[in-house]
């Protein structure tokens, strides 16, 4: 049984899976097409990568994808580490069955496979890491294959915040990993398989540094960002219809309330969260009574809610690098705010003292990795940086003192 979420009001979490899901429409698109590329034999696996900001939805994104992949019969590992891409006991651990290290005398493993009996059932199946092209065999192959229990079946794995594989620093691991990712993304799994994972989006750089230019085949990207105006809507609209006295509003009444909050959602999944909780503690408070206009109570609530989100997001970085940053996007304003590494790191160097005799302050270069990091920065385009979350720019030009020319939330 896959997990489901609770009822309100704890079921506002700002991550994980979505009890209300609409749009996607184009990731759905792409996902299906490749479970169905596999299902029809067309390749024998595939990597597929969900990237963006935090607050884009990504974890409730891999969460219905697994549903879907549920519904087609395929099995679904979920809440896998990074670790499992290099270690088949961690992945056989996962799955429930055991996994044993060494050889057996029947079968001699030739250089650099690892092997092992693998026990489903109680019914002991032996397991050896199966040679995948020029790149030699992937260690977790026979673990992958031996959980597919019959010819009809998928597997799908599902690793969320990828891009902690950076942490991993152990060249062999670190060529492991490589060995997998490559075994699965040149479709010589002998079952059915598909990696999917979810992380900031700095996770295609993490994972091309493990070696070789090209990982993920035409599709397989997924870069989320802001959601369609009217799925936003119709999210809200199914989270304040779970509350009694909404169902019997006026239809004028709902839509209001849901337009508004929707635009100071700025179409962005998270801040759904910020405003839907406050909405929902005022409608209690006033016993049911839902006036015309979203009381300025509700909105001041969310706000601030948003700004927190806002806030944790940057508590990593020095207060002069955040000046910086409001600062670089003022100059960037007919740029669409949008800048070079360059720039961004000229910037950072241009705020950050050379009198730090205690190494207090963080270096520019930090810095840039820390922004990139935490989603605070994202690549917007092949060659462009920018501020991913619309509401975070007017954040940083608030608490700045900056003026972005952006309306105010």
């Amino acid at each position: 049984m896959r997990r489901r979420q609770g009822v309100l009001p704890s079921a506002l979490a700002d991550r994980g899976p979505a009890r209300h899901f609409h749009g996607r429409d184009r990731e759905w698109k792409s996902f299906v097409g490749w479970l169905e590329e596999v299902e029809h034999g067309h390749r024998g696996s595939a990597l597929v990568l969900v990237q963006g900001a935090p607050g884009a939805g990504k974890t409730a994104l891999l969460d219905k994808f697994g549903e879907r992949a549920e519904e087609r019969g395929w099995r679904v590992l979920e809440s896998i580490d990074c670790d499992v891409l290099h270690n088949p006991a961690a992945l056989a651990e996962l799955a429930g069955v055991r996994y044993v290290t060494g050889q057996t005398p029947e079968k001699q493993p030739g250089a650099g496979m690892d092997a092992g009996i693998i026990v489903v059932g109680g019914t002991p199946i032996e397991c050896v890491g199966t040679r995948a092209n020029s790149y030699g065999p992937s260690p977790v192959s026979g673990v992958v294959e031996s959980l597919v229990g019959r010819k009809d079946e998928g597997l799908l794995l599902i690793i969320d915040e990828v891009q902690e594989v950076a942490l991993i620093q152990d060249p062999n691991e670190r060529k492991k990993i490589s060995k997998t990712l490559r075994w699965i993304h040149n479709g010589h799994a002998s079952v059915a398989v598909v990696l999917l994972m979810g992380g900031l989006g700095n996770s295609h750089d993490e994972l091309l540094k493990l070696g070789g230019s090209r990982l993920l085949s035409e599709g397989g990207l997924i870069n989320l960002g802001r959601m369609e105006a009217g799925a936003i809507r119709n999210v809200l609209r199914d989270w304040l219809n779970e509350i009694d006295c909404v169902r019997q509003a006026p239809n004028d009444v709902l839509n209001h309330w849901v337009t508004t909050l929707a635009d100071e959602c700025d179409r962005w999944p998270q801040h759904m969260h910020s405003y839907v909780y406050p909405a929902w503690l005022w409608l209690q408070e006033h016993e049911g009574a839902m006036p015309y206009g979203v009381p300025e109570k509700v909105l001041a609530h969310g706000r601030r809610r948003k700004d927190e989100y806002c806030l944790g997001r940057v508590g990593a970085l020095q207060s002069h690098h955040l000046h910086a940053l409001a600062s670089l996007l003022a100059r960037k304003k007919d740029a669409g705010y949008l800048f070079t590494e360059v720039e961004l790191m000229a910037a950072f160097s241009a705020a950050t003292s050379t009198d730090d005799p205690h190494g207090y302050l963080m270096s520019p270069p930090d810095a840039f990795r820390t922004a990139r990091k935490t989603g605070v920065v994202d690549m917007v385009s092949k060659t462009k940086l920018g501020i991913p979350v619309p509401s975070m720019r007017k954040w940083l030009g608030a608490a700045y003192n900056t003026d972005l020319g952006l309306p105010p939330s």
